[in-house]
C-alpha cells in the first residue's frame, strides 16, 4: 500500500474547528487561542458560551468563524432553556452551534420529542444564518440506537453530526452512510499527525475538531 502523503496545513486548515471548551480555560487563554486559529487559517473556533462576545470581537473581519455549545455537555436541559441559550449565542455573534443529543430520548425511543427538541435550536439558528452540529456519544448507544440518533439528526435538519468523544468509537463510514451526503460528519482529536487527519477524512469525515495542542504541534 502506498504511503499516504498529507496535504499541506494550508489545505487542511479550512476543514478544521478549534475546540476551546476545557473547563479551566480562562478568557485570556481563549482569546489567545482565537488569534492562533486565525493566524493558522482554521475555519471555526468553538468557545464556551461565556466568551462568545469577546471571541467575536477579536475575530471580527477574519475568515475564522466563532462557534459555541448549547446545553453542553449532555443535552439534557428543557427545550425552552436551549432556546434561550441559542438566542443569546446568536445575539452575541456565534454562527456555529454544537448541541449534544439527549440520549435519554434516544434510548426511550422518543423520536418525535427528540426531533422537536433539535428543531427548536436548528430553526432559530437557520433563521439567523447559523449552522448546527449535533453531538452524539455513540459509545453509550447500541447499534440500533445510534442509527436512530442519525435519523433524528437528519429529520431535524442539522448541518453536521459529530461522534463523541472522537475516532475509534464508531465507524465513520457507517455514520456517513446513515446521514447521507448533505450533513457534515465531524470527528475530534487529539491527532498525532496530519496523516491521521487525512486518514479520517478518507473514512468519511468532512471536518476535524482539533485541540490547542494539535494546532501548536501540527502547525509548527
Amino acid at each position: 500500500m502506498p504511503q499516504l502523503i498529507p496535504r499541506p496545513w494550508e489545505e487542511l486548515a479550512p476543514k478544521m474547528e478549534l475546540i476551546l471548551l476545557q473547563p479551566t480555560l480562562t478568557g485570556a487563554e481563549t482569546l489567545t487561542g482565537c488569534r492562533l486559529a486565525e493566524q493558522a487559517g482554521v475555519a471555526v473556533v468553538v468557545v464556551k458560551p461565556c466568551f462568545v462576545r469577546q471571541a467575536v470581537h477579536v475575530l471580527r473581519g477574519s475568515q475564522t468563524t466563532v462557534g459555541t455549545v448549547i446545553s453542553y455537555p449532555y443535552g439534557c436541559q428543557a427545550t425552552s432553556i436551549k432556546v434561550q441559550e441559542t438566542k443569546r449565542a446568536l445575539t452575541e455573534g456565534a454562527l456555529v452551534l454544537s448541541l449534544p443529543l439527549n440520549l435519554g430520548y434516544v434510548r426511550e425511543g422518543l423520536f418525535d420529542l427528540a426531533v422537536a427538541d433539535l428543531k427548536a435550536v436548528v430553526g432559530l439558528a437557520h433563521m439567523n444564518g447559523a449552522r448546527v452540529t449535533v453531538m452524539v456519544d455513540f459509545g453509550l448507544l447500541t447499534g440500533a440506537e445510534w442509527g436512530m440518533a442519525c435519523q433524528m439528526a437528519v429529520q431535524a435538519g442539522v448541518d453536521g453530526l459529530s461522534p463523541v468523544p472522537g475516532p475509534g468509537r464508531v465507524d465513520l463510514a457507517e455514520v456517513r452512510r446513515a446521514v447521507g451526503p448533505d450533513v457534515l460528519v465531524k470527528t475530534s482529536g487529539p491527532f498525532p499527525s496530519l496523516e491521521a487527519i487525512e486518514a479520517l477524512m478518507g473514512l468519511g469525515a468532512d471536518r476535524v475538531m482539533i485541540y490547542l495542542g494539535d494546532l501548536e504541534r501540527l502547525n509548527s
